[in-house]
């Protein structure tokens, strides 16, 4: 069984979510809420209100959130299956780093 919950951004709202079954319908599940990601990703500029944990809270935020979150699961990915680490862009790489920093240690 896998328990999760799924946050709607626009309107602060969490859910909880229990799945129990097969791989299968876990996938469904994975595909459902990536379609739901990138249509909230795609709804309104940068400056849009939307709820985040962080002090700013625009979709801008969300944008940037998202783009540091794939680069870290996409790494331990590679590195979870041996493949050795493909490049990274220098960009979001330091822009990841200017967020640990600036964002989740507050200095």
């Amino acid at each position: 069984m896998l328990d999760t919950f799924a946050h709607d951004t626009r309107n602060g709202r969490t859910t909880r979510v229990s799945v129990t079954g097969t791989g299968a319908e876990l996938l469904r599940l994975f595909a459902q809420a990536t379609e739901r990601l990138v249509e909230g990703l795609s709804q309104g500029g940068d400056d849009t209100p939307v709820w985040t944990w962080s002090r700013t809270r625009n979709l801008g935020f969300v944008r940037r959130r998202q783009a540091h979150e794939v680069l870290v699961h996409r790494l331990d990915a590679e590195l979870a299956a041996g493949a050795g680490v493909s490049a990274m862009d220098p960009q979001l790489s330091a822009d990841g780093v200017d967020e640990v920093l600036r964002v989740m240690w507050g200095g």
